[in-house]
């Protein structure tokens, strides 16, 4: 799941110097068409071994996600082992900030649609028509588009929330939480100050894994 160091560094280098460009040239960075950088994190409490299987989907539902949306993984941490969690780094395509916003606006709103159908099958295809009707009537068909999109891309990763899995389990990407409670799957915001202080780790090393396993 990791790049190399060097393709890592020769990404922030490029990101680093569109940045200064755009500022150079008096170009407001939030309206720059320029690389974001999102968190995210996988967590599955309980004994490493018996949660294998469940972490392993996690992973594959974020990887399918991002991928079904045109995002990268750009960096990963090392996985921690007394419980299973990793923390990654999601690049995006060039997007202004205000595009960013939208799209985990739409990744919000199609989590919570997408875990509210999963409870009652029999309402799926009214609910659907009905919601891409109500949002193509306020926001265009582009908004409806792109919620379209997210609601096939978010599947993967709703169908492994929706087996049986320890409550305490969570995927956060960007500053949206879905936990496993003792009642079911929830879905909430966090700061970002919290959401940031995810990747605030060292490239994966063979001493960092190691250390992990013995935690």
């Amino acid at each position: 799941m990791n790049l190399s160091e060097d393709a890592v560094v020769s990404r922030l280098h490029e990101d680093l110097q569109d940045l200064l460009v755009t500022e150079s040239l008096g170009i407001e960075a939030s309206a720059a068409k320029l690389h974001r950088y999102i968190p995210a994190e996988i967590y599955v409490p309980g004994d490493g071994d018996a949660t294998d299987l469940v972490f392993l989907d996690l992973v594959m539902a974020v990887i399918t996600l991002s991928g079904r949306i045109g995002w990268q993984i750009h960096n990963a941490g090392p996985v921690q082992y007394s419980s299973r969690r990793v923390a990654l780094i999601l690049q995006t395509p060039r997007l202004e900030r205000r595009e960013l916003q939208e799209d985990l606006e739409a990744f919000g709103e199609a989590l919570t649609d997408a875990f509210e159908k999963a409870k009652d099958k029999a309402l799926e295809r009214k609910k659907t028509e009905a919601e891409i009707k109500k949002i193509t009537a306020e926001t265009g068909l582009a908004r409806a588009k792109k919620w379209g999109i997210y609601a096939a891309a978010v599947s993967a990763l709703v169908t492994a929330f929706t087996s049986t899995i320890t409550p305490g389990t969570y995927v956060q990407i960007g500053t949206t939480r879905i936990e496993m409670k003792s009642d079911g799957p929830t879905i909430e915001r966090v700061p970002a100050s919290a959401a940031i202080a995810t990747v605030h780790f060292s490239p994966k090393t063979a001493d960092s894994s190691e250390k992990g396993k013995k935690e």
